[in-house]
């Protein structure tokens, strides 16, 4: 049975490191917003960031909101065919106060 990384065949950032570095960024957007009086919007594109997404909310003081993307460049198979194809489009239909 194949486990979970059994297809990864290398190892860029340790955990440690992708953890300091989202709190690094955290603490510019924390930074950022608590002097904006701008609303920030999270926006994650589906299915690939959502952990990431996940990890950077934990560690933010500020109120954000989240909204969600699905998009596909991918035809049948694993070979991108140029084009991005919208299969979910996010539900504001206001970003002008937004960052």
């Amino acid at each position: 049975m194949k486990r979970p990384g059994d297809d990864i065949e290398k190892i860029l950032f340790d955990e440690e490191t992708l953890d300091k570095r989202i709190t690094e960024m955290a603490a510019e957007i924390d930074k950022y917003y608590a002097e904006s009086d701008r609303t920030l919007v999270l926006m994650c594109t589906l299915n690939g960031a959502v952990v990431f997404l996940t990890d950077i909310m934990r560690k933010l003081t500020v109120d954000c909101e989240i909204d969600f993307m699905k998009v596909s460049s991918y035809g049948r198979g694993t070979v991108s065919g140029g084009k991005v194809k919208i299969l979910l489009d996010c539900a504001r239909p206001d970003l002008s106060n937004t960052d």
